[in-house]
């Protein structure tokens, strides 16, 4: 091509052009190159407003999350009021204010502004969504729990049970409430579904046993004998052996002076376990056939000679009886070996020396059995 340069002829019209192939090579190249450039300088002047809108999102992002997390981070920290205006201010800038508003609002409702509170809980629910109608009604439940508007709280909380049988918070917003209500009939028909999300088994029986004493106690508070049996016998066997169940049972027996079915019920009580409270209730029936129920307690105090509360039980049988001596001696036994320090066996004592003429003593055993007493009132 050195020795013989081509060269490019191009004929429009009457004008012609005449240049080596060489320069009109070079030339197509750097017109190729001016007009990339070209395009590129138009392409960035059309971005421009994009670009500045960008920079100006980026900026309202960085604000959003500035405030989102110094809102949060007072939150954790308890500085509600802090914590409410980030958080407002936050919602304003978000296309998604829900949770902003829900967080104010419980910030509000820390510092006891119940209408700023309020008045954000509606902002949420104007722009809820289904995914978060779930959250909205359990903030506000919550709320009722605090302020102690149990009957508005179950009515919530009954209409979501419907919809979400199995949720924790609904279960055991259920249970606070009855708890609070004293809906026991219904907290009882709770207990299986509790049990299943109760991880301390412990406490969950403990709850079934007050429930169980507060049916027993309703029925027994009620003066009907039908219902107080009908209460016992839906007991499972394993309850029907519960010290404090057996308690309040023979409690109200003998408050209807069913004294067969009570001293039935507590022999085979204190033959499992001798209780205090069964023993002393054993010295409350009035039995068919006394010298047989003295009998049986004096073969109870045969297994367990040292028991106080078996003592004063024989003690307080003997002097039914009148006989004296044999009280005197059972009820100072007791004494010996009580370190609960029972005022009413000082009392019966006082009866008992009274009785045997020794009224000195009688009045020393009233003056330490009163002194008992207020102190077990004062404690």
């Amino acid at each position: 091509m050195r020795q013989n340069p081509a060269y490019l002829l191009i004929t429009i019209n009457h004008i012609s052009v005449q240049t080596s192939l060489w320069l009109a090579l070079f030339a197509v190249i750097i017109a190729i190159f001016l007009i990339r450039e070209i395009v590129q300088l138009l392409r960035g002047i059309y971005r421009i407003p994009a670009n500045i809108q960008h920079v100006f999102q980026r900026r309202k992002v960085s604000a959003l999350q500035k405030l989102t997390e110094e809102g949060l981070c007072a939150f954790v920290e308890a500085y509600w009021e802090k914590s409410e205006s980030h958080l407002y201010k936050a919602g304003k800038k978000s296309c998604r204010p829900f949770f902003y508003y829900m967080g104010a609002a419980q910030a509000a409702f820390e510092q006891k502004d119940i209408q700023s509170a309020n008045a954000y809980w509606e902002k949420a629910r104007e722009i809820v969504q289904p995914s978060e109608q779930l959250a909205l009604e359990i903030a506000q439940i919550r709320w009722q729990l605090v302020l102690n508007n149990y009957q508005q709280a179950l009515t919530q909380l009954q209409t979501l049970q419907t919809t979400y049988p199995k949720h924790p918070f609904v279960l055991n917003g259920l249970k606070e409430t009855y708890l609070a209500l004293g809906n026991w009939q219904e907290l009882h028909e709770l207990l299986p579904i509790l049990e299943d999300i109760e991880s301390d088994k412990m406490v969950h029986k403990q709850l079934e046993q007050r429930v169980l004493v507060a049916l027993l106690d309703e029925a027994g508070r009620s003066k009907s004998l039908e219902a107080l049996e009908q209460c016992w016998q839906k007991l499972s066997k394993k309850w029907r052996k519960n010290t404090a169940l057996v308690e309040r049972y023979a409690h109200y027996l003998i408050e209807q002076n069913q004294y067969e079915k009570t001293e039935d019920v507590l022999k085979k009580a204190i033959q499992l376990e001798k209780n205090a409270k069964f023993l002393m209730q054993y010295t409350q029936v009035s039995s068919e056939d006394p010298v047989k129920q003295l009998a049986r307690a004096e073969i109870w105090l045969k297994e367990d000679p040292e028991n106080a509360g078996l003592l004063f039980c024989v003690g307080s049988l003997c002097a039914r009886h009148r006989l004296w001596g044999k009280a005197k001696t059972y009820l100072e036994l007791s004494i010996k070996y009580d370190t609960a320090n029972n005022p009413d066996v000082y009392l019966l004592l006082g009866n008992v020396l009274e009785a045997l003429h020794d009224r000195q003593a009688a009045l020393d055993c009233y003056k330490v059995g009163l002194e008992e007493q207020r102190n077990k009132t004062a404690i």
